[in-house]
């Protein structure tokens, strides 16, 4: 009967994963990564699209390799392409419920229900990047240190050559999905019969080494990378909000939430973190891997900030993404014990407080994403309006077309080549223009554009000073749009 409800409880939050994963999954446009994941998936010489992995911090080659397949398996629609990030999410949340089960019974449901209604993996669960698989690769890291740890899983030569070509799969996708590994470094070392097991920790850290020299080639390359220039060599307060958010503490967006339910939600993090950290210092003696994650965790986050700094990249809330299996088993953790305790003053009192707590966090959860607030607002793209509307009112015969800033025009242009469109954008050597360039903005021939980033808008006067006026979108959806058009009159 047991083994039946937990079955049960485990299709029921699959299904409650996969509605939220791919309701909406094609409500917005591909954004700028997107664009260009997708534009070197389309590329007919499969070097062309190792070089554009190769040029993401931290990225890796097989995601792209993996979306390669998917274009020619199901064509470009963005529903099409962005199941596949869907489904590996999918997958782990089942892998995290595997794994909450196989540290203690019961587990593995609360664990899966956090992964399940958390707006941070369904926000990277509809993007197509290489955030979900490296998720579900760092899931099953975890997964095989905690079936090795409780003897489910013998550690023989083939266990530890899974374990190796499992690691470096995990590299080959996203470097910071690697984090995962000490999460499991920290199960397989203190959830075993023996604590800590140095024999069987130094058996799993030695596959993760000999992942780690499997992906020397691609990681040597990579040192070539050029800074991000919009990178940053300092920690900040307002770095110190995207990590936060990272954790699910804040919003991304940068904005407070004051709405209920969704306002809920943030406060829920909170209070599940400080919970997990108090529960795990209390049950140091009978459960040493819950410290231990806690732990693994935190030098997890330093090594990403120690990266990207060293990097001089630009901090951002996937990041911290990988670390959210090993969040979910310390969350689950503390549902779980919620839920014992009030089962001292009876079962029917465990059902009404297990009942409250799903749907106090699930409704919560479901408010934040129906409202995007796990979006930044670049990410809403509508680029595929904007080249509609171009597509519609351009000549490239005839007229000319700016595009500012120009690295922008990637994502416009993705949707233009679906149109059998190309565009010749003109760039601006300098913002604001410079005298030359604002003569020949005047000198250009009616009809032609300039598509504008919002962020740019304070250029406004220039352009309409140069006979241009704003075309697209309409002033009272401005708000909606990352883009703008202007068209001379």
């Amino acid at each position: 009967m047991k083994r039946a409800r937990c079955w049960l409880s485990a299709l029921a939050i699959l299904w409650l994963a996969f509605a939220l994963r791919v309701d909406g999954l094609a409500r917005f446009d591909f954004w700028y990564d997107e664009a260009g994941q997708a534009l070197a998936a389309q590329a007919e010489d499969i070097r062309q699209t190792l070089r554009v992995a190769s040029r993401d911090f931290g990225s890796s080659p097989l995601d792209h390799l993996v979306t390669r397949l998917t274009v020619r398996l199901v064509g470009d629609s963005e529903f099409g392409l962005r199941f596949a990030p869907a489904a590996w999410n999918l997958l782990t949340v089942a892998v995290v419920f595997a794994c909450g089960e196989a540290l203690r019974r019961g587990l593995g449901g609360w664990a899966a229900l956090y992964a399940a209604v958390s707006p941070f993996a369904v926000r990277y669960a509809q993007e197509l990047r290489f955030y979900a698989l490296g998720l579900l690769l760092g899931s099953l890291l975890i997964w095989l240190a905690a079936l090795v740890a409780r003897g489910r899983l013998r550690p023989t030569a083939l266990t530890w050559v899974m374990t190796t070509l499992l690691a470096a799969a995990t590299l080959y996708t996203h470097v910071y999905s690697y984090m995962a590994a000490l999460g499991g470094l920290a199960i397989i070392a203190l959830a075993g019969p023996r604590r800590p097991d140095l024999r069987r920790a130094i058996w799993y850290a030695g596959a993760l080494l000999a992942g780690l020299i499997a992906f020397s080639p691609w990681l040597l390359g990579s040192f070539n990378a050029r800074p991000h220039p919009l990178g940053t060599s300092v920690f900040s307060a307002q770095e110190l909000r995207i990590v936060l958010a990272g954790f699910e503490l804040l919003t991304p967006t940068g904005g407070s939430v004051t709405d209920l339910p969704a306002a809920v939600y943030p406060t829920a993090m909170l209070g599940l973190s400080l919970a997990a950290l108090l529960l795990a210092l209390f049950n140091a003696r009978c459960a040493p891997w819950l410290p231990g994650l806690a732990l693994a965790i935190g030098v997890s986050a330093l090594l990403v900030i120690a990266a990207t700094l060293s990097a001089r990249y630009f901090f951002s809330q996937r990041q911290f993404l990988f670390l959210l299996p090993a969040r979910a088993l310390l969350f689950g953790f503390v549902l779980l014990w919620l839920v014992q305790q009030a089962g001292r003053l009876g079962s029917a009192m465990r059902w009404v407080i297990g009942a409250l707590l799903v749907v106090g966090l699930a409704v919560p959860a479901r408010s934040y994403i129906v409202q995007d607030l796990h979006h930044a607002e670049p990410e809403r793209s509508r680029a595929g309006a904007i080249a509609a509307f171009i597509a519609a009112n351009y000549d490239s015969g005839r007229q000319a077309a700016w595009f500012v800033p120009f690295w922008m025009s990637r994502t416009v242009n993705y949707y233009l080549r679906r149109r059998a469109l190309e565009v010749r954008w003109e760039r601006l050597q300098s913002i604001p223009p410079s005298e030359d360039e604002q003569r020949a903005l005047r000198e250009a021939p009616r009809g032609s554009v300039v598509v504008l980033a919002r962020g740019q808008m304070a250029l406004r006067g220039i352009f309409e000073e140069a006979g241009f006026e704003m075309a697209f979108p309409p002033e009272d959806r401005l708000a909606d749009y990352e883009l703008v058009v202007f068209r001379k009159r």
